[in-house]
C-alpha cells in the first residue's frame, strides 16, 4: 500500500512538472487554482494549496501547505498535508522534450489512511480513480515529454495515521520522523520499492503491511516481515 502511495506521490509530481512547463509565465494564482482543479480531476479528492510560486529562468516550482481531503465515503477528513513539494526541472532536457527532474524536495507532514466500513481503505480507492481516469484522458504534456527521471528525491515523513471508521479500536498513529532521506536516479518501479524499504526500516518496523494496507503495528505484535518482500507485496494494484 505504501507502494501505491509513492507512485501516486510520483504522478502528482509529473501532473505539476507539466503543468510547470506550460504555466511558468502565469501569475502564481491562476497557478494555484490550475493546480487544485487538476489534482481534483486526477483523484477526486478537493485540494488546497497554501501557496503556489515558478520560476521562469530556474524552471522550478514550489507549492507550500498543500492539503487533499478525503472524498465523502472516507469522512472528508485530512488526506495527506504537504508543507513543502518543491520541484526542479532540468532546462537542458526540455529543450530535448524530455522530462528531467533535477530536484524534488517532499515533505510529508502527514499522512492518515482511512478505511470505511466497506473495509475499503483511501489509498486503494484513490488508486483506482487515478488509474481510471488516466486512461481516459492522459495529460498532453506527458505524452509530447518523455520522462527520463528524478535525479534527486529529498523525502522527509513525519506521522502516519490509520483510521478504521468501522472499528475504532484499529485507529493508530505512527512517528516515522524521517528527515531529509535522499534518493537518486528515482526512474522505475524497482526504485520505488527501494524507498519502501528504507520507509520500513526507519519506522522501526512499526509500518506493517497487512492484506495489502498499511497498518500501524499494535504492541502484541512481536515480530514483523519486511513490506518489501512479505506476502502483501504482491498484493494486486
Amino acid at each position: 500500500m505504501i507502494k501505491r502511495l509513492l507512485k501516486w506521490v510520483l504522478r502528482v509530481v509529473l501532473v505539476l512538472a507539466a503543468l510547470a512547463v506550460i504555466l511558468l509565465l502565469a501569475k502564481d494564482s491562476i497557478l494555484r487554482a490550475i493546480a487544485e482543479h487538476r489534482i481534483y480531476e486526477d483523484t477526486g479528492m478537493q485540494a488546497r494549496i497554501g501557496r503556489f510560486s515558478a520560476g521562469l529562468i530556474s524552471k522550478a516550482i514550489t507549492i507550500r501547505d498543500l492539503k487533499l481531503y478525503n472524498t465523502p465515503e472516507f469522512g472528508q477528513t485530512l488526506f495527506v498535508h504537504i508543507p513543502e513539494l518543491h520541484i526542479q526541472l532540468d532546462r537542458e532536457a526540455l529543450a530535448q522534450k524530455e522530462l528531467r527532474i533535477s530536484l524534488v524536495r517532499l515533505d510529508l507532514a502527514e499522512l492518515d489512511v482511512v478505511r470505511n466500513k466497506a473495509g475499503r481503505t483511501n489509498l486503494f480507492t484513490i488508486a483506482e480513480t487515478v488509474r481510471e481516469r488516466s486512461r481516459r484522458r492522459q495529460h498532453r504534456v506527458l505524452r509530447d515529454y518523455d520522462f527520463v527521471g528524478i535525479d534527486e528525491l529529498k523525502l522527509s515523513l513525519g506521522t502516519a495515521k490509520f483510521v478504521d471508521l468501522g472499528d475504532a479500536s484499529n485507529n493508530g498513529e505512527v512517528r516515522v520522523d524521517l528527515k531529509d532521506q535522499v534518493f537518486h536516479n528515482v526512474k522505475t518501479e524497482a526504485d520505488l520499492y527501494g524507498m519502501l524499504f528504507i520507509l520500513w526500516l526507519r519506522s522501526g518496523g512499526k509500518l506493517t503491511m497487512g492484506g495489502g494496507e498499511l497498518l500501524p503495528q499494535r504492541s502484541s505484535e512481536k515480530n514483523v516481515g519486511s513490506p518489501a518482500f512479505g506476502p502483501a507485496a504482491s498484493a494486486p494494484e
